[in-house]
């Protein structure tokens, strides 16, 4: 019976936030990050790969540390 079980993983999506960063941005990088950042006059957009939209958020905000807020 084991034999016909499938194994299910469920695949990364993209999700696009925006923010507002102050002058200063503090971020953790360890090199295993696959986040792109886009930042502009202290409006910023960041494209996360995540299994849900609670995860990508999570991912990005231990990155950076002080966002000021959501835009979306």
């Amino acid at each position: 019976m084991s034999d016909k079980i499938i194994p299910f993983t469920l695949k990364d999506r993209v999700f696009e936030f925006s923010f507002k960063l102050p002058g200063t941005v503090k971020m953790n990088m360890t090199g295993q990050e696959n986040i792109t950042l886009e930042s502009y006059q202290g409006n910023a957009t960041a494209w996360v790969p995540a299994h849900s939209k609670d995860a990508a958020r999570a991912k990005l905000t231990n990155m950076i540390n002080n966002i000021e807020s959501w835009l979306d």
